[in-house]
């Protein structure tokens, strides 16, 4: 790996902390998408597992730990290996796809795990369902109801998480794609 790539893998991560760090909508930071791009693109596998993971352990330094913090982790280490099937693939739309997924993953098990510390909701499995529905709407921070159209888009925490990863992923995925063509083509007319 050249040290232009280095640059780049610090300047992403440096975007990742950043995007947990400063005010942004709930749950809508760069990080999965990270962890997508990273299994897809960097070349030295146990680097793609380790980046997405030392982005979040570093902003969590300054944001808190928390009781689910491991599944966390581990499912934005999913991704990195989700993103591990997309290594040999041109395409943009497989990407995005796998954006979502990853998206529904985590929404899926992170969800999970809050219903299974048993804490806020019965051990049922109704009280299951009511956990994935709590995540779910629009709401303002002192009603679950519904207020404004700006709402309708920055309101849910599994639509925010959707919206930014396909967000990120789609810019990660896209500059790559870019610098490889500017890349050829400023070989080329060396050449």
């Amino acid at each position: 790996m050249n040290s232009n790539n280095y640059i780049a893998i610090v300047l992403m991560a440096i975007v990742a902390i950043a995007s947990r760090l400063l005010p942004h909508p709930p749950n809508m930071t760069a990080v999965m998408a990270v962890a997508l791009f990273a299994g897809a693109r960097i070349t030295n596998t146990k680097l793609a597992m380790a980046l997405p993971l030392l982005i979040m352990i570093l902003s969590d330094i300054f944001l808190g730990f928390h009781s689910s913090q491991l599944v966390v982790y581990v499912c934005i280490l999913a991704v990195s290996v989700l993103g591990l099937s997309l290594r040999n693939s041109t395409s943009f739309t497989k990407p995005l796809a796998m954006s979502f997924i990853g998206s529904l993953f985590f929404f899926l098990v992170t969800n999970f795990a809050v219903w299974l510390g048993g804490a806020m909701y019965p051990m049922t499995l109704e009280g299951l369902f009511l956990c994935y529905a709590a995540a779910l709407p629009f709401y303002t921070t002192d009603s679950f109801q519904f207020v404004n159209s700006s709402q309708l888009v920055f309101g849910s925490f599994f639509a925010n998480g959707v919206i930014g990863d396909l967000f990120f992923t789609g810019v990660l995925f896209g500059l790559y794609e870019l610098s490889k063509k500017f890349s050829t083509k400023a070989v080329t007319s060396v050449q």
